[in-house]
């Protein structure tokens, strides 16, 4: 069983749809940023985008007036609710990860490594930092 999309009706009539992927940005040697993709639609209209996710405090930065800033009625706790749902995922390996680099001569992100799990990305990231730790 695979899972493709979640579904939440957020407050203020917004419908987020999650997908289980996690990209991970690396730009300037050890800087990163992580994003989730999503489609977000409101009163009829969707728009495709990306929520900023931050692992540690398992909160979804991006508000989702970002996409539809007349539904300012959406509820603040709406990033932390799904941060909370989105990081019980990765934990239990139902998101797979995207790592990306930017490619200053084309101008463009590019796939590096993709991880079928994040439990696998996380043994990856600390190779690459201590390469003598025993998750390696």
């Amino acid at each position: 069983m695979k899972l493709e999309k979640m579904v939440f009706d957020a407050d203020g009539g917004i419908k987020v749809e999650l997908r289980p992927e996690l990209i991970v940005l690396q730009y300037a040697g050890s800087n990163y940023l992580t994003y989730v993709p999503v489609s977000v639609s409101y009163e009829g209209q969707e728009k495709e985008g990306g929520l900023v996710y931050d692992p540690p405090t398992k909160h979804f930065i991006t508000p989702l007036t970002d996409f539809f800033p007349e539904a300012a009625a959406c509820n603040t706790e709406v990033g932390s609710y799904l941060g909370r749902i989105y990081s019980s995922l990765l934990q239990q390996g139902g998101v797979k990860v995207r790592e990306q680099v930017y490619d200053f001569a084309n101008d463009q992100w590019v796939d590096s490594n993709i991880f079928p799990t994040f439990n696998m990305y996380q043994a990856e990231v600390i190779s690459r930092v201590n390469p003598d730790h025993p998750e390696k």
